[in-house]
């Protein structure tokens, strides 16, 4: 991503060095997490299975008006870390007066990470198979699917992941973006307030914008029927699965002695 900002008689590119993969979590990176969940409709188990596809939207739409924000972060270039020194290194190059003139790369930053959040695109998994409200809150009130996938670099095919990682919950300190571009970035992407600890959600970010993004075939491992997903429907989605070439596991979730429980099911449709 390139960045301009136009002051004090010459334009300041800020070449973004930081579109790379990074794992960033709590106490736990994504990769410990081998199976990923989705929670979902039976409407959009139906496209993501058809189209072998996943959506990613940007956060503007989520139904947390406070993901995503740049309210977190802050840009003193008093302290610089490896990958703003890089920057730097770079601009001095270009622009050799940028020394005296310090205080244009603070407010490039600035722009450059709201640019960031303007065009990012996210999906997001869960690392929880088996939680309730996740079910009533995404899946349709036990009415929808879960989709279980292999958690692999593979994942996502036909674009770039430039963050994944593992919320952070929390009330956490402003981040000072230029001594931290990750910890920037993390507090930006991947931290949310502590009422969606419940969530346990591991999120997958790309800067190539909003799109259905191909998935790998293989890594789709499980399906599972939520409590009052309708038999006809389960049937239609197995039907789907096989005539695409998916082989996941398919099964029912039930109701034994009060607690939730998965029951395999026959792939024949």
């Amino acid at each position: 991503m390139i960045l301009c900002y136009k002051g004090l008689g010459f334009s300041l590119e800020i070449i973004m060095l930081d579109n790379f993969k990074i794992d960033i979590g709590a106490s736990n990176p994504p990769e410990e997490f081998k199976q990923i969940f989705k929670y979902t409709s039976v409407r959009s188990a139906e496209l993501i299975i058809s189209s072998l596809s996943i959506r990613f939207q940007n956060p503007a739409k989520f139904n947390d008006p406070f993901d995503c924000r740049s309210s977190g972060v802050y840009y003193n270039h008093r302290s610089m870390d490896e990958y703003c020194l890089k920057d730097f290194d770079i601009l001095k190059q270009i622009y050799p007066t940028l020394s005296e003139n310090m205080h244009l790369l603070d407010k490039a930053y600035r722009h450059s990470v709201e640019n960031k959040i303007k065009d990012c695109a996210v999906s997001c998994f869960t690392s929880h198979e088996n939680n309730q409200l996740m079910w009533a809150h995404y899946a349709n009130n036990h009415y929808g699917v879960m989709l279980g996938f292999n958690n692999t670099d593979e994942l996502i095919l036909n674009a770039r992941m430039d963050i994944v990682g593992t919320m952070n919950y929390g009330d956490f300190p402003k981040v000072n973006y230029c001594e931290s571009k990750i910890g920037g970035l993390a507090r930006i992407f991947l931290t949310k307030s502590k009422d969606w600890e419940y969530e346990k959600e591991i999120r997958f970010v790309t800067m190539q914008g909003e799109g259905d993004y191909l998935f790998n075939p293989s890594s789709l491992t499980t399906v599972t029927f939520g409590l009052r997903c309708d038999d006809d429907q389960a049937k239609s989605i197995i039907e789907m699965c096989n005539t695409n070439g998916l082989n996941p596991e398919f099964r029912k979730a039930k109701i034994v002695e009060e607690q939730l429980k998965y029951y395999d099911l026959d792939r024949r449709a």
